[in-house]
């Protein structure tokens, strides 16, 4: 694109800021598993997201990375449009700039061979975002422990493929035993019973550990902790955060955090 067609995109009054790909993509990355549309928050240095599902059941937070920007702004983005237009960028370290005017329709991003857009949304008509820290703050964890993240993604997606409505992650001596259930026919009394028939364990190491299993087992839904698992960077560690009857936080050393709410005790039971 030649000079003069980047200038009609924004005259020099527009929001202008520069941030390194792989950090944007991050961003849509974890934004694009839980909502359709979100805020991206820049101060001069900083630019950060977060939010949360149509449902309330999951949150994320996208962790907050440098940038240099002319003023600071509140933009509300297109998740899906943006997320397509840098999924070939992933593995970039070089930088873009992001433009926009008050007013516009797109947010442009544009490096020296290449430039495309993303459509804005009235920031007015996107839920609120939720401050992860203050459940943090809040809840008094059981389980606390830190594994590498393609492992601990991989047990969920492995074990979410074949459970029925319900996974649950136990400690054990070397890590954690991720269990799906299923319905199993009961002979005895002519019914259906919940049996935690799918397995697999992952490597971690445990900060802290209950003395026994039952008071700290939470029940996930496998859709929830797929998009968990799709929202977290594959490189770097988890430190994951969980108990009895309590959200599920799982915090990125790359910078993404996700927190999904717990599904009820018996979900085979429980078919709403």
């Amino acid at each position: 694109m030649t000079d003069t067609a980047q200038e009609t995109i924004v005259d020099e009054e527009a929001f202008e800021a520069t941030v390194t790909r792989g950090d944007l993509v991050r961003i849509a990355d974890a934004l694009e598993p839980v909502v359709d549309e979100a805020r991206l928050h820049f101060t001069t240095s900083e630019l950060h997201a977060s939010a949360v599902d149509p449902a309330n059941v999951m949150a994320v937070d996208s962790g907050r990375y440098e940038i240099e920007a002319n003023q600071p702004a509140v933009i509300g983005i297109d998740v899906e449009e943006l997320h397509e237009t840098l999924h070939f960028l992933a593995s970039s370290d070089e930088e873009v700039t992001l433009r926009y005017e008050d007013g516009d329709d797109e947010l442009t991003i544009l490096d020296n061979n290449w430039f495309d857009t993303a459509s804005v949304v009235d920031e007015e008509y996107i839920r609120d975002d939720r401050d992860l820290d203050d459940i943090l703050e809040r809840i008094d964890f059981e389980v606390v422990g830190t594994a590498e993240s393609w492992e601990f993604a991989g047990s969920i997606n492995k074990v979410a493929l074949a459970a029925s409505r319900g996974i649950r992650f136990l400690p054990v001596a070397d890590g954690v035993l991720t269990e799906g259930d299923r319905k199993e026919f009961n002979e005895d009394d002519g019914g259906f019973e919940r049996v935690w028939g799918y397995q697999d364990e992952f490597d971690a190491d445990l900060e802290r550990r209950p003395a026994t299993y039952d008071g700290a087992v939470s029940v996930y839904s496998p859709d929830y902790l797929e998009d968990l698992a799709q929202a977290l960077p594959t490189e770097g560690t988890v430190t994951f955060y969980t108990g009895d009857n309590i959200p599920l936080i799982a915090e990125s050393s790359e910078g993404p955090r996700v927190v999904v709410a717990p599904r009820l005790k018996n979900p085979v039971e429980d078919d709403r």
